[in-house]
């Protein structure tokens, strides 16, 4: 599990190739071949936290995401040869999306 959450809070950012490496280097995080690979951002909780009255302006603000349009975080993902990967909001990377970085 990689644990996003711990590092930046309920902070929305897109998480980046370099910052992601920087969690998982500082948490002792291997990702190996075949591994479902889990983060958590904190967004199931804060869900949770709204009792069944979920506020779309407080979810749609908040909590990290992987940055989807990282070429070299889409490189890793693959280098990786992970099975899967797996995350406690709604889509993995954060939405709306950043614009393509090469």
């Amino acid at each position: 599990m990689v644990d996003l959450h711990a590092h930046l809070g309920r902070e929305r950012k897109a998480i980046g190739y370099d910052a992601l490496m920087r969690v998982m280097e500082t948490d002792e995080v291997t990702v190996e071949k075949g591994d479902f690979v889990c983060f958590y951002t904190g967004f199931a909780d804060v869900l949770l936290e709204m009792n069944k009255h979920p506020d779309p302006t407080v979810l749609h603000n908040t909590c990290t995401g992987l940055d989807g349009r990282d070429a070299r975080l889409l490189q890793w993902v693959s280098d990786s040869g992970c099975a899967a990967l797996i995350a406690d909001n709604y889509a993995v990377e954060i939405i709306p999306a950043n614009p393509f970085k090469p």
